[in-house]
C-alpha cells in the first residue's frame, strides 16, 4: 500500500460505528419529512379550522428548512457536525411534540411553534450529508453519502406505515401518539449523535486533508464558481422536478378515484427509486464520469415525466413513472453532490451542502407552485410540459458549465 493511502487505514472501525449512528439517523429523519408531509396540511386546516391555510403547515416547514440550511452548514463548518446533528434532534424533537399538543389542545401558538421547530431540525439535520462526506476518505465521500442516505428508505417506510395507520379516520380524529413517538425517536438520536459520534466527523476528515487540499479527482478547481454555481442549479432544478411529481401525484391519483392507501402505496414505489439505489449511485459516482451521470439521470426523469401524458393512467403506471424519477433523480442527485462535496475541503463543505439544499427547497417551491397551476387550468399536458422544461434547463446547465473531463482514479470498496 502505498503513502497516498495511508490515512485511510485507521478509520475503518471508527467509520463503521459513526457510518451506522449517521444512517441511523437519516432513518429517523426521515421518518418526522414522512410525517409532515402526510399530516401536516391536515393538522393546520383541522388546528386553524380553514381548509384554505392548509398548505401553511408545511410551508412553514420547508421554508424553515431551507432557510436554515446554510447557516447551519456554515455553523457545522466551524464548531463541527456533532454539536450542530444533535441539537437538530432536539429541536425537532421540541416541534414534534409541539405537533402533537397543538392536536390535543387545539392552539394554534402550538401548531406555528411545532412547523417553526420542525423545518429547523429538519434544515439542520439534512447536514448528514457533509457528515457523511467527512468519516469517508477523499477517494470514496459520494459513495459515503449514498451509504448513509439508504437509512432515508427505512425512515420514509416507517413514517407512511404511521401515516397509513391513521389515513382512515384523518378527517375525523387525528392522534397525537404518533407525533409524541416521532418526538421521542427524536430525542434519542438526539443522545446517540451526541454520545457516540465522537470523535466529531470533521476532525475525521481534517486527519485525511488539509485546507489548502482540493481532492486530484474532483474536476472542480477551488475558483470554478461557474461550475459550482452549474451543479447547485441542475441538482436544484432536478430536485423541483422529483418533488413537482411527487407532490402532484397524489392529486393526480385522487382525480382518478384511487385511495388514500393506494397513494400512499405508489409513494412507496416512489421513494424506493429514491432512496434504494443511493449506495449504488454512489459508488458509481466514484468511477465514471459525474457530469454524464448526472445527464444520464435528467434525461430518465423527463422520459418518465412525459409517460405520464402518453400512456392510459392507472396507479400501476404512475408508480413505474414515479420510480424512474425516483431512481432518476437519485442517479442525478449522489453525481452533484458527491463532486461538491469533493470540490471543497472541510471547512466548506457544509456550507456548500446547505446551499444545495437551500437551492433545491427553493426551486421546488417555485416548481411545485407552477405545477399545481398547470395542472389545474391544463391538466396533465400542462404538468407534462412544465416537468419536461425544467428538464431541459437543468441538461442545458450540465452541458453549459460541467465539464466531462475528469482525471481517472481508482477507489476501492468501503
Amino acid at each position: 500500500m502505498n503513502a497516498s493511502n495511508a490515512p485511510t487505514t485507521a478509520l475503518p472501525s471508527v467509520s463503521r460505528k459513526h457510518v451506522i449512528i449517521l444512517t441511523s439517523s437519516a432513518a429517523v429523519l426521515y421518518v418526522l419529512i414522512e410525517m409532515v408531509s402526510g399530516f401536516s396540511a391536515i393538522v393546520t386546516a383541522r388546528v386553524v379550522g380553514s381548509p384554505a391555510v392548509a398548505g401553511l403547515g408545511p410551508a412553514i416547514v420547508f421554508g424553515m428548512a431551507g432557510m436554515t440550511s446554510v447557516p447551519a452548514g456554515w455553523l457545522s463548518d466551524r464548531v463541527g457536525r456533532r454539536p450542530l446533528l444533535s441539537g437538530g434532534f432536539f429541536i425537532g424533537g421540541l416541534g414534534a411534540l409541539a405537533a402533537g399538543l397543538s392536536m390535543e389542545t387545539q392552539a394554534v401558538l402550538w401548531l406555528w411553534a411545532a412547523w417553526i421547530l420542525t423545518g429547523t431540525g429538519i434544515g439542520i439535520l439534512r447536514l448528514l450529508k457533509a457528515a457523511a462526506a467527512d468519516v469517508y476518505p477523499s477517494q470514496a465521500r459520494a459513495r459515503g453519502i449514498g451509504v448513509v442516505q439508504t437509512g432515508a428508505l427505512l425512515g420514509a417506510y416507517l413514517g407512511m406505515t404511521v401515516a397509513m395507520g391513521g389515513s382512515p379516520q384523518v378527517t375525523l380524529r387525528m392522534p397525537a401518539d404518533p407525533w409524541y413517538l416521532v418526538a421521542i425517536l427524536w430525542i434519542l438520536g438526539m443522545i446517540a449523535t451526541g454520545g457516540l459520534l465522537r470523535p466529531d466527523p470533521i476532525q475525521m476528515a481534517h486527519a485525511g486533508e488539509t485546507d489548502q487540499d482540493v481532492p486530484n479527482r474532483s474536476v472542480l478547481p477551488r475558483m470554478g464558481h461557474r461550475r459550482i454555481g452549474a451543479i447547485l442549479v441542475a441538482i436544484s432544478v432536478i430536485y423541483g422536478i422529483m418533488v413537482m411529481d411527487m407532490a402532484l401525484a397524489g392529486e393526480v391519483l385522487k382525480q382518478m378515484g384511487a385511495g388514500s392507501r393506494t397513494i400512499m402505496i405508489v409513494m412507496a414505489v416512489h421513494f424506493t427509486g429514491m432512496f434504494g439505489p443511493m449506495r449504488w449511485a454512489g459508488g458509481w459516482a466514484t468511477r465514471t464520469s459525474r457530469p454524464r451521470m448526472a445527464f444520464i439521470g435528467a434525461v430518465a426523469m423527463m422520459a418518465a415525466t412525459a409517460t405520464m401524458a402518453i400512456v392510459p393512467l392507472t396507479p400501476l403506471t404512475v408508480s413505474i413513472s414515479l420510480l424512474v424519477v425516483g431512481v432518476g433523480w437519485c442517479v442525478a442527485w449522489m453525481a452533484g453532490l458527491g463532486e461538491l462535496a469533493e470540490a471543497v475541503p472541510r471547512r466548506g463543505r457544509g456550507t456548500i451542502i446547505g446551499m444545495a439544499d437551500f437551492g433545491s427547497d427553493i426551486v421546488a417551491a417555485i416548481i411545485t407552485l407552477f405545477g399545481g397551476v398547470a395542472l389545474a387550468h391544463y391538466h396533465l399536458t400542462g404538468l407534462v410540459t412544465l416537468g419536461v422544461a425544467a428538464g431541459v434547463i437543468a441538461m442545458g446547465t450540465i452541458a453549459w458549465g460541467w465539464p466531462t473531463r475528469r482525471a481517472k482514479i481508482s477507489a476501492g470498496p468501503i
